[in-house]
C-alpha cells in the first residue's frame, strides 16, 4: 500500500492498520480471502497519531505496554 503522509519521516512504507470495525471478520477463519482483501485500505491521516516512543519498541522480547508509550525525544549532539 502507499505509505501516507503522516508516516513518511518515520518509515518508507505503510503498514495496513486494521479498522475496529473489521476485527471480528478479521479473526473468524470463515472470512474469505475477498472479504479479507476488501478490508486492507489506508487509514486516514487524521485518525493517526504520530508521537517518539521508546527504543525498546525495537525488540519483541519488550512486550509491555510501556514500550508505547510517549517519550520526550532526545535531543542531538551538535558538532562543535
Amino acid at each position: 500500500m502507499k505509505q501516507d503522509d503522516v508516516a513518511d519521516d518515520v518509515h518508507n512504507r505503510m503498514p495496513e492498520i486494521l479498522r475496529p470495525e473489521y476485527e471480528s471478520a478479521r479473526l473468524d477463519p470463515d472470512t474469505s480471502p475477498e472479504r479479507a482483501l476488501a478490508m486492507l485500505r489506508p487509514y486516514p491521516n487524521k485518525a493517526m497519531k504520530k508521537y517518539v516512543v521508546s527504543r525498546l519498541v525495537n525488540s519483541p522480547a519488550n512486550d509491555k505496554p510501556e514500550v508505547i508509550k510517549p517519550v520526550q525525544k532526545p535531543a542531538r549532539n551538535k558538532a562543535i
